[in-house]
């Protein structure tokens, strides 16, 4: 108990204060994110019959080309981002089952309690990129950040932690379970108060794949204890949406600005997201066949995407940012590390089975409606697909 709660404080002051820049200008945050991936690399080989983080890494060889055309300082922090799931990968393949888990429980854990500080006002909030609700119709309203720098990374991570603490209540891994039950609706509610939508699809997610599609029998506590979680998310989100402006407007995409209100749909959908996704097509129509072929990295996409939209952007969607940032050559390789950990994660025979599909759709949606890298999904999902071999 004192252990865990040593390496929750110690996550914790990682985290919370990693922004601060220490010498050369280095920040904290990736100083010992960059450790870790090189004490990995140092101490463990690549898996020989691991045809999913072969992928992966010619994926990540791939990306080192547009490095070397472009030796910035934020290429090559791209590529210490990308390899972070592979350095949690490998540490979670070389470690035992039990030791997984206990990672995975601390981990969860830490997620669950590290934003309650901040709700209750005991510290102040860190965050640098905010959701702005004045534009939603709610000024008012306090977004939850928790630790992080955004709402989008804090109301993610409060999402994969609660789908996690599901998971240990049906497998009575929880040794406190009512406090469990507690931080699992608190987060529940965090999550909703992130106005994040690609959090609550996430949550949504993984409700849907821990409870609907569970193939074994339940106790009929935990019978009632699903319907409970099913009731509260389904309650709560009719309440939000029926009740709360900010969040009807963010679903309906509905700003208190008459001017973007009066564009067309499809320039509002997803926050005009649509429109962002037509000019990284064109970007890439525009690109020669090298180019499309290996890419132009981060940079230089950027700026091609500010000559088409007035400023410059992410595409905002995985997949066509690995287009335009590593070609059709590394989108290739990406596409196929994504199919082997569906695979490993659907053909699973771990009772973690479901808890694995959702953090890999889970992925998948961040994915599809961000784009970029989210190291603590990253961590769960890489820790969850070792999970093979635990069972009751």
């Amino acid at each position: 108990m004192i252990k865990r709660f040593i390496y929750i404080v110690i996550l914790f002051v990682l985290i919370y204060f990693e922004n601060i820049e220490l010498i050369g200008g280095i920040k904290l945050g990736y100083l010992w994110k960059i450790l870790i991936i090189i004490f990995s690399i140092i101490e463990f080989s690549i898996p020989k019959n691991d045809n999913l983080i072969k992928a992966y890494l010619a994926f990540v060889f791939v990306s080192l080309f547009t490095v070397f055309t472009d030796l910035t300082v934020a290429s090559i922090a791209s590529i210490s981002k990308i390899l972070w799931f592979y350095a949690i990968y490998i540490l979670a393949k070389n470690s035992t089952a039990k030791n997984n888990l206990k990672l995975f429980y601390i981990l969860s854990t830490f997620l669950l309690v590290s934003g309650i500080p901040v709700m209750l006002g005991i510290l102040p909030s860190v965050e640098t990129d905010s959701a702005n609700l004045s534009e939603w119709g709610g000024a008012d309203l306090n977004v939850f950040t928790g630790i992080f720098q955004g709402s989008h990374p804090a109301g993610i991570s409060a999402a994969i932690a609660v789908i996690a603490y599901i998971a240990f209540y049906e497998k009575d891994i929880l040794k406190h379970r009512y406090l469990g039950l507690f931080l699992i609706f608190l987060n529940i509610y965090f999550t909703y108060l992130s106005f994040n939508r690609t959090a609550w699809f996430i949550l949504l997610n993984g409700i849907i794949f821990l409870f609907l599609f569970k193939k074994t029998k339940l106790q009929k506590k935990k019978i009632i204890y699903k319907y409970l979680v099913i009731i509260a998310v389904l309650l709560l989100s009719n309440y939000a949406f029926n009740n709360v402006k900010p969040i009807q407007n963010r679903i309906l995409d509905v700003r208190d600005d008459k001017t973007y209100n009066n564009r067309a749909y499809d320039e509002r959908i997803g926050s005009g997201r649509l429109s962002v996704y037509k000019a990284a097509i064109d970007v890439f129509k525009e690109m020669n066949i090298v180019e499309k072929t290996i890419g132009v990295g981060e940079q230089e996409y950027i700026k091609r995407m500010g000559l088409k939209l007035g400023m410059g952007l992410f595409a905002h969607n995985g997949f066509l940012n690995i287009l335009l940032k590593n070609g059709l050559l590394g989108l290739f390789f990406y596409l196929i590390f994504l199919i082997y950990c569906l695979r490993m994660s659907f053909t699973s025979k771990s009772d973690f089975r479901n808890l694995k599909i959702s953090y890999v759709l889970a992925f998948i949606i961040f994915l599809l409606t961000q784009g970029g890298n989210l190291y603590t999904l990253e961590t769960f999902l890489a820790i969850s697909l070792n999970l093979e071999k635990i069972k009751k």
